[in-house]
């Protein structure tokens, strides 16, 4: 076990483990960065120009894809929330608090215990009379 850490410690930066577990990653330019490996004499301008052109070229194609799509096929469109006007945001949220208020008395209601009525202490019960029907059925036939 200790050996297949210490042969991963040596293949793998630990800081880089660290960093993907805690899920804190630094935001990279992969782009700018695999630009500069395969011609390190670039300048960070010159990255920049060829980035702007790449985005503009990938704009283009997405227009072309969306114009060739049929309608079926399109994603419908994204509603965009309307502006509400101060009093109707107000009556708005009213409504909902109202609503949830409600909620909670529905809630608090069926929690609360039923009330048990009619249970008396102290007092014996007496068996129901329909457990001694035979009784007076002891007579001889025959």
């Amino acid at each position: 076990m200790k050996e297949g850490a210490g042969e991963l410690g040596k293949v793998v930066a630990p800081e880089k483990v660290v960093e993907q577990l805690t899920g804190k990653t630094n935001p990279q330019d992969t782009v700018g960065d695999y630009l500069k490996q395969l011609d390190p004499k670039l300048s960070n301008e010159e990255v920049e120009q060829i980035k702007l052109g790449d985005e503009k070229k990938l704009a283009e194609t997405r227009k072309v894809l969306r114009s060739a799509t049929p309608d079926h096929m399109k994603p419908p469109p994204q509603k965009q929330e309307e502006e509400l006007r101060p009093y109707e945001k107000t009556l708005k949220e009213e409504e909902e608090k109202k609503i949830k208020e409600e909620r909670m008395r529905q809630i608090q209601a069926s929690q609360t215990l039923p009330v048990i009525i009619g249970t008396r202490k102290g007092i014996p019960r007496r068996k129901p009379k329909s457990s001694d029907f035979e009784a007076g059925k002891n007579i001889k036939v025959g």
